[in-house]
């Protein structure tokens, strides 16, 4: 894909709810700040995405963003090994994937305080609110500079993302369903 490290990583649609405007201009901050990381972002344009790719020019960022498209599951797993942290400020989120797979490849991650994704992440990693550019790049220079810090999340997201299987998806579902049956057929009838 012809990345240069060190970079930061971004996965997902681009799109506005992504918070990718946030994370240019947090970005531009650090480069402001003479830091040599490049920001990879990485997925399919979505349909509100101009803003954001006029974003890249607005800040003078043209020589240190790259958009990838779409990337194959193992060549995304070396991205996320290889990235400095990956950013994640997401406004909402059903779930959260992509700080799982991050987690699970020991990229320290980096996103919202808000929505789903603390209950992903847990205490394994760093979250800011995702309106405030200074904290995220805050964050961001963090684990630029603190590689202790980096090294401690790089564990606690491997840990973390540990307790996250498909097989334990399917018994904590299975075991939902059950007890929603269970319940339903205790309920009493009601009667009009």
């Amino acid at each position: 894909l012809g990345i240069r490290m060190p970079y930061f990583l971004c996965v997902g649609t681009i799109e506005p709810r992504k918070n990718l405007s946030r994370v240019m201009e947090a970005f531009a901050q650090l480069r402001l700040r003479g830091s040599p990381h490049r920001l990879v972002l990485v997925g399919k344009a979505g349909p509100l995405a101009a803003p954001i790719l006029a974003a890249v020019t607005r800040l003078g960022l043209d020589d240190a963003v790259q958009f990838t498209g779409f990337v194959a599951d193992e060549d995304l797993a070396a991205l996320y090994s290889g990235a400095t942290a990956f950013v994640y400020p997401s406004l909402y989120e059903g779930f959260g994937l992509p700080p799982l797979e991050a987690m699970s490849c020991g990229c320290p991650v980096i996103t919202s305080n808000c929505s789903s994704l603390p209950e992903v992440v847990g205490a394994a990693e760093l979250q800011v609110d995702p309106y405030d550019v200074p904290a995220l790049t805050a964050a961001m220079e963090r684990l630029m500079t603190n590689h202790a810090l980096a090294d401690e999340l790089r564990h606690q997201g491997l840990e973390r993302a540990s307790g996250f299987t498909w097989q334990r998806c399917i018994e904590q579902t299975a075991l939902a369903c059950e007890q929603a049956l269970t319940t339903r057929r205790a309920a009493p009838v009601r009667t009009q």
